[in-house]
Parts: structure tokens; C-alpha cells; sequence
């Protein structure tokens, strides 16, 4: 039981990890930079993230997002380097369920609040809008 809770962690940080560096050699050496320094992985992750927010995902805009009304794939993609997080289909669709019991008529009034409220705080978590979209 231990073994899967373990494997399950390191799954789910691994694809942190893999959203944050890319796979890009330089991000990763930065990763490993960071990590070094840190008290655990998840906590260097959440660092780098912070140090990344400068670097990436600021020439996405309203219009990405509403264009994966159409490509639920490339909106995952989006979301991803938006929130640089880990965003999984069935996030996508609890936003969209969520959207539509709070009366939004259109998914893309529904993304323009999305779009607006993590301008506002680039710290807020895809799931955490979408609790209370």
C-alpha cells in the first residue's frame, strides 16, 4: 500500500515536473537547482513555478482559451502553460459543468472569467476558479 502511495506521488510530481521544464535541458538543471535547495519536491515545484510565472505563458490570451471550446486537447495544452500546472480532462469538463450551474449561457463568457480572474492573481490554481466560476 505504501509502494502505491509512493508511486502515485512521484507520478503526480513527475508530471509537475515535466509540464515546468518542458523537457528542456536548461529548465531541468534549473529544476534540480531549485530542488537542491528545497526541503522537498513538492515545495520546489511550487517555487519554480513562481520563477517560471515571469518567463511563460503571458502571450496566451482570451482568445486561446476560447478557441478550446473547439479542441478540448489544445485547451488542455493552454491551461497548462496558463496555470503551470497539471490540468487533466476531467478538470476540463468539472469546469465546464460547474460553468453551466452557475447560468453561464457560453462557455466563452464562462473562459473570459477564467481568463480574468487568473490575471488578477496568477497564484490561483485552475481548479480553484473553477470551484467557483
Amino acid at each position: 500500500m505504501k509502494n502505491n502511495l509512493n508511486n502515485a506521488r512521484d507520478n503526480f510530481n513527475q508530471k509537475w515536473i515535466n509540464i515546468l521544464t518542458e523537457g528542456e535541458l536548461d529548465r531541468m538543471i534549473e529544476f534540480d537547482e531549485v530542488l537542491a535547495d528545497a526541503p522537498c519536491e513538492m515545495l520546489a515545484i511550487m517555487k519554480f513555478r513562481r520563477i517560471l510565472r515571469e518567463k511563460r505563458g503571458e502571450y496566451i490570451t482570451v482568445e486561446h482559451l476560447k478557441y478550446g471550446n473547439i479542441d478540448i486537447e489544445y485547451l488542455q495544452e493552454v491551461l497548462q502553460e496558463l496555470f503551470l500546472e497539471p490540468v487533466e480532462m476531467w478538470h476540463i469538463e468539472y469546469f465546464y459543468e460547474s460553468a453551466e450551474k452557475r447560468g453561464y449561457k457560453k462557455l466563452n463568457d464562462a473562459m473570459e472569467e477564467l481568463y480574468r480572474r487568473h490575471t488578477e492573481d496568477l497564484e490561483t490554481r485552475f481548479l480553484s476558479i473553477a470551484l467557483t466560476i
